[in-house]
């Protein structure tokens, strides 16, 4: 038993430390060699690439340890067993569901929606409903882990004659020899499956991030051209709108205000709110709102969402009122009517008025922003370097530069991303090959005494590669699902805000990793079944 534990404990500390020790040098060549190459070859701005050697070996010593032991548990496992043991257990490969695995996952279930419905009342958006889902979504992955395996092995059991009789003998015989390997190929299909979450996951968070940008460029810019008034100068008008139209590339333009306070007078009490001034007349010109009937100087549009809030309607009046600071306390300042319900706020406000509007005199109503259509942009920015030379705090953008900006950022960030995930790419896929391709040598006794009964060289190849690929399609698919369910169940801290799910990343990876796969099993399968059957039986 000594002698065994010494053996298993030596094993394992050597291949910690080569991996501890490839780990750190692995690291400091990226940091130092290739991570500066990259940001010269993207033209990504400077970064630091120093390394403090004194903390990348407290990591490395910290790694080392916790693995160390992590794996004490096999060593003792390894030097109390008995060789018949040993030998019972290869026989006994097979996974059985046991009761105290039904309690397990019975319990982790109900803990699990506890806390996913504890988020829900605390409120997905605080950070104590972040915490929950986090650890609701993480037992929820742990169960469909635990139990997958079992489920896999079910419906390979009842899908055995449907493949014999569409796939033939071969696929059928490597299919029944799968069901026991499951439990002893496991960690090859976790590797796949951790690989597929980080994979899912990251990809879907960058597309997402990309949509969200540009999405609120679109918000950001309505027309083609935006003019921003940095300083909130009061002297620009929204008389310059008709200087502006004037030009022959202008098509068409219109002024947005900042978000004014208001006062609402609802029964008895005083209703804070902010408003927005917009030109209601143009609007319903380029049909951003529907036809509008009614006096504009004291007329107000509501959002559809915030009249049925305070139960208002078409023509109801509203006494309306500022603060004034020497009562402390809301005054009225006039009367609105509502002439319109609309469907979305504008300018992030649910109620909206004319420049018309006694408000905007009122309140000194500042002009934010200025949105100009036109066809061609860098044409109407030169028509409209006038407006610099008067007022010079203005701000002029396009839209198509700010999608452009916005793409190049993305494609900065998506390059890091992916040369990142080619490194976890190539060691996932060089430990997943190299353990199989030991698992399928290991095993040439029983194909020789396959191929002893009938199996033919070529059917022996098929064999070799459904096994193979049968292992690596159900990491692929499981680590998906639960990337996916992942992804999903983590976008609800977001007030469940839409994923965009990266399928092509995914995918394209699932190809190059089938496609390695398929390659050099298919060159071991040519191999092994073309070895003289004389010799391999010498060789058992």
């Amino acid at each position: 038993m000594k002698q065994v534990r010494r053996i298993v404990k030596l094993q394992l500390s050597l291949i910690i430390s080569f991996g501890v020790l490839l780990g750190t040098t692995m690291s400091l060549l990226v940091i130092k060699i290739w991570l500066p190459q990259l940001i010269h070859v993207l033209h990504l701005p400077e970064a630091r690439t120093e390394l403090l050697i004194v903390f990348v070996l407290l990591i490395a010593i910290v790694s080392f340890f916790i693995l160390q032991i992590m794996t004490q548990w096999q060593v003792a496992k390894s030097s109390r067993l008995l060789p018949l043991q040993i030998a019972t257990d290869k026989e006994d490969l097979g996974l059985q569901w046991t009761k105290w695995k039904t309690i397990m996952v019975s319990v982790l279930a109900v803990i699990a929606s506890l806390l996913l419905l504890q988020a829900n009342l605390t409120g997905t958006g605080s950070n104590q409903g972040a915490l929950f889902i986090l650890m609701g979504t993480l037992l929820v992955c742990g169960i469909i882990l635990l139990v997958i395996p079992y489920l896999f092995t079910a419906v390979l059991q009842m899908a055995l004659k449907p493949i014999r009789k569409v796939l033939g003998k071969e696929a059928f015989l490597a299919c029944q020899q799968l069901m026991p390997q499951v439990r002893k190929n496991m960690p090859i299909v976790l590797s796949i499956i951790g690989l597929m979450v980080i994979l899912t996951f990251g990809s879907s968070l960058m597309k997402t991030l990309q949509h969200n940008d540009l999405a609120f460029t679109e918000t950001q810019y309505e027309t083609a051209v935006k003019i921003h008034n940095e300083l909130n100068d009061p002297s620009l008008t929204p008389a310059v709108i008709e200087e502006m139209e004037a030009l022959p590339s202008v098509q068409y333009a219109y002024a947005q205000s900042n978000n004014a306070y208001i006062a609402l007078k609802l029964g008895q009490e005083w209703l804070p709110e902010n408003y927005t001034t917009i030109d209601i007349k143009k609007y319903v010109q380029i049909e951003k709102l529907p036809k509008i009937e009614g006096n504009l100087q004291d007329g107000l549009l509501v959002t559809k969402s915030f009249a049925q809030r305070h139960k208002l309607m078409l023509g109801d009046h509203i006494t309306v009122g500022t603060y004034n600071f020497e009562a402390q306390q809301d005054m009225p300042t006039g009367e609105l009517q509502i002439i319109g319900i609309v469907d979305a706020p504008i300018h992030h406000a649910d109620l909206i008025v004319d420049w018309s509007s006694f408000l905007t005199s009122q309140d000194q109503t500042i002009i934010e922003d200025i949105m100009v259509e036109t066809a061609h942009p860098q044409q109407t920015i030169a028509d409209l370097a006038f407006l610099e030379e008067r007022w010079p705090a203005l701000k002029f953008t396009d839209k198509a530069t700010m999608i452009e900006q916005s793409n190049e950022m993305f494609m900065q960030r998506w390059s890091l991303f992916v040369g990142v995930f080619i490194i976890l790419i190539v060691a996932t896929c060089l430990g997943v090959i190299q353990t199989l391709l030991h698992t399928i040598y290991s095993k040439r006794g029983d194909y020789a005494i396959q191929r002893l009964i009938g199996l033919s060289p070529n059917g022996l190849m098929k064999l070799i590669l459904t096994q193979v690929l049968s292992f690596l399609l159900y990491g692929l698919t499981i680590g998906t699902f639960i990337g996916l369910i992942l992804t999903r169940m983590l976008a609800f801290i977001d007030d469940g805000s839409p994923m965009s799910y990266d399928l092509l990343t995914i995918g394209i990876t699932s190809i190059t990793l089938l496609s390695a796969t398929l390659i050099v099993f298919a060159l071991q399968g040519y191999w092994i079944s073309r070895q003289k059957l004389a010799n391999e039986i010498v060789d058992i």
